[in-house]
């Protein structure tokens, strides 16, 4: 984390006369804060590729049960040996990710199972395998399935989210929130055997499901995979998970490869800080190869909507020579009336060869927003706390020539605070509550004109004099 603060004595302007010996200002402090850093996995193991499938069920299975990667469970959360083992075997073929995961059961045991109606994810109460996906190895972004022994399917795209606690006086202490989105249709298939001693699921999931049009070769993703054994109540996983959010953390799910690593280029992604207003990608290559090769890159930011639509795209490419390795910042930029989900997607070829993309999905709410601990201040108080956080993209908060002013109204008039550059992405104030009668009061915020955001607070009489 970066911190950067400013306490300045000198104020741009005060417009009412009668507040012309009371500044607006108190303190600032002008904080940088980063993503959270997405965590890297301790140990990535490789997919294999299938080709030439047959379109039968029971050839897939056996294909995954000999060729692929054997996945086994253990008990959830302390990862000791199950007494009804699970397991999983995983690969990939052109078009889908495929996987075969199966259960042993008594016998004389009826699985449990309830047609459903439609999508529910009340469908847990069932005997139940659950399939965890994290495209890109975000570790916030992931889907979630459920299939029971019917072969219903539950899919919701979920997103785990650091947003402010309204519990804190500290603007800058932050709580995760899941949330999920069951309108999320995935095109994922399944198809259930059982028998009298073992349960499987076939499950195929379509990489178009994630705007790909083909198989993410080389790429590094998160999984899990988990079973509900209600014969005896028992929780599987292949990786434990641990913790007050059961299943739902992706920052412990598995790490799998789509094939080997790349021999002819590598590709690495990363956008330090999004938001409204200019944006880049942070691209490294490295060209492990012999000879040169001429990469083509593609930058796309679309509405995550049913839409789809387009709301900016940038491409180009250059030459990186045999043992080359450069980093470059592809630009685009947030729309500043958009509101909602949207998606970022980053394609790149060599020679006209898939080597690399990258999909991150972000919510937008508003460029400028409030957070005041308290909304009634009395007259004896000396400040008012407030904080501005700025969801500006990297490229605008380093661009660097467009003012925010901050402005106060109320009963004692107007005051106004100019600041030339923003300095982070969160400004703390303490406003002087000098000469501020009782009344109501507004709080404005102005970003060059193309944002702002206002907060109401009232300044009543103190009950008592300190």
């Amino acid at each position: 984390m970066q911190w950067r603060s400013v306490f300045s004595p000198v104020f741009a302007g005060v417009l009412a006369a009668g507040c012309a010996s009371a500044p607006l200002q108190y303190q600032a402090t002008w904080r940088r804060l980063p993503a959270p850093a997405v965590p890297s996995p301790r140990a990535v193991r490789s997919l294999p590729h299938l080709s030439n499938l047959s379109q039968s069920t029971t050839a897939i299975v056996q294909a995954l049960r000999e060729h692929c990667l054997e996945l086994n469970f253990v008990t959830y959360p302390n990862g000791d040996v199950p007494a009804a083992p699970g397991t999983a075997w995983v690969g990939f073929s052109d078009t889908h990710f495929l996987a075969v995961i199966e259960g042993r059961k008594g016998p004389d045991y009826a699985l449990t199972a309830h047609r459903q109606g439609k999508e529910n994810p009340h469908i847990w109460y069932d005997d139940n395998f659950e399939v965890f996906v994290d495209p890109f190895l975000s570790r916030s972004d992931y889907v979630h399935f459920i299939v029971n022994p019917l072969g219903d399917v539950y899919d919701a795209r979920c997103r785990i989210r650091q947003v402010p606690d309204p519990k804190a006086a500290d603007g800058t202490e932050m709580m995760a929130v899941v949330r999920s989105d069951m309108s999320y249709t995935s095109g994922a298939a399944v198809s259930v055997v059982r028998t009298r001693t073992r349960w499987t699921v076939l499950f195929r999931l379509p990489f178009s499901a994630f705007g790909l049009g083909s198989a993410p070769v080389g790429q590094i993703w998160g999984f899990n995979f988990c079973r509900t054994n209600r014969e005896n109540g028992e929780l599987t996983q292949w990786c434990p998970t641990p913790g007050d959010r059961g299943f739902h953390q992706p920052g412990k799910f598995g790490a799998l490869r789509f094939g080997l690593a790349r021999e002819q280029c590598d590709v690495r992604f990363a956008i330090p800080f999004f938001g409204f207003g200019r944006n880049a990608v942070a691209v490294t290559f490295a060209n492990p190869s012999a000879a040169a090769v001429h990469l083509e890159w593609r930058v796309r930011l679309t509405d995550a909507t049913a839409a789809g639509t387009v709301l900016d795209e940038h491409s180009g490419g250059f030459r990186l020579e045999a043992g080359g390795r450069r980093t470059q910042r592809l630009p685009f930029a947030v729309p500043f009336q958009f509101r909602g989900q949207c998606r970022v997607t980053v394609e790149v070829t060599a020679d006209s060869t898939p080597v690399g993309c990258f999909v991150r999905y972000f919510t937008l709410g508003a460029p400028l927003a409030w957070a005041l601990p308290l909304t009634q201040i009395y007259t004896t108080d000396p400040y008012i706390e407030a904080n501005l956080r700025v969801a500006l993209g990297e490229e605008e908060l380093n661009g660097g020539d467009t003012p925010l002013t901050v402005r106060l109204t109320g009963p004692a008039g107007a005051r106004r605070e100019r600041f030339v550059r923003l300095r982070g992405n969160l400004l703390s104030l303490r406003l002087s509550t000098r000469g501020l009668t009782p009344g109501r009061y507004t709080l404005r915020a102005d970003y060059g004109g193309r944002a702002a955001c206002t907060q109401r607070f009232d300044v009543v009489p103190a009950p008592f004099d300190f």
